[in-house]
């Protein structure tokens, strides 16, 4: 891997998605592996935290102009959606897709609601 580029055009292997403690966690472990991550999400407490673990990160709505503007988006990219809101999962691989490859993004699965009267989750 080369050094950090420009804000204005960031290289990344991994674009994450959502920087719940999940995405954070993965996202560091990735960055210790040595693989660039770029962290985005519009909560700023996950933000400051991803900050200091050292992630680089992106305050702004992963679906806006603004996030594909900022980072220089290749085929080798990969996408990572991991917020815990389902229907922006799939609209930023949908999205994504059309830049990545469709191989290349992924979503967390969304959570399956027990039936009723089953007793578990």
């Amino acid at each position: 891997m080369t050094g950090r580029t420009p804000a204005r055009s960031l290289a990344v292997d991994f674009l994450i998605i959502g920087g719940g403690v999940f995405g954070r966690e993965l996202a560091q472990t990735l960055v210790q592996e040595g693989i660039d991550v770029l962290l985005v999400d519009t909560n700023l407490e996950n933000i400051r935290d991803a900050r200091l673990r050292g992630i680089q990160v992106l305050a702004a709505n992963a679906l806006s102009a603004q996030v594909a503007e900022r980072i220089s988006l290749s085929p080798i990219g990969r996408l990572l959606a991991l917020t815990s809101n389902h229907e922006v999962n799939s609209l930023a691989c949908l999205q994504y897709a059309r830049i990545f490859g469709r191989n290349n993004v992924y979503q967390l699965a969304e959570r399956r609601r027990s039936a009723p009267g089953l007793g578990f989750r």
